[in-house]
């Protein structure tokens, strides 16, 4: 359930930094800030999906003795895909808000 819901935010998020753009703010605050909350609920997912496989494997292994107990964290290249993915967008957002900052601040010059 919770990688289902921040998959959801992901995508709604996505949904958002689209529709700034068919409105035509390309350079906006506003898509910078969605750009980098896209990259943010992507990394949280691919987190919660990690965490969920682990809090799994510790429930199910709850009632062993207590040299038999474990937690198992699964991390395969689709999470690391999907880390570097979300980290992506938050790098794009980050280097387009310094990239609109320094075009004021050289318009501000002119």
């Amino acid at each position: 359930l919770t990688t289902i819901v921040g998959g959801t935010l992901a995508v709604l998020a996505g949904i958002k930094v689209l529709d700034i753009y068919r409105r035509g703010r390309y350079f906006s605050e506003e898509a910078f800030r969605w750009i980098m909350r896209l990259g943010v609920m992507i990394v949280l997912a691919m987190l919660a999906d990690t965490l969920v496989g682990a809090t799994n494997t510790a429930i199910l292994t709850m009632h062993n003795s207590v040299g038999q107990r474990m937690v198992a964290l699964y991390i395969d290249n689709g999470d690391i895909s999907l880390a570097l993915c979300g980290l992506g967008f938050c790098l794009i957002g980050w280097v387009l808000r310094i990239a609109m900052q320094l075009k004021s601040e050289n318009e501000s010059f002119v």
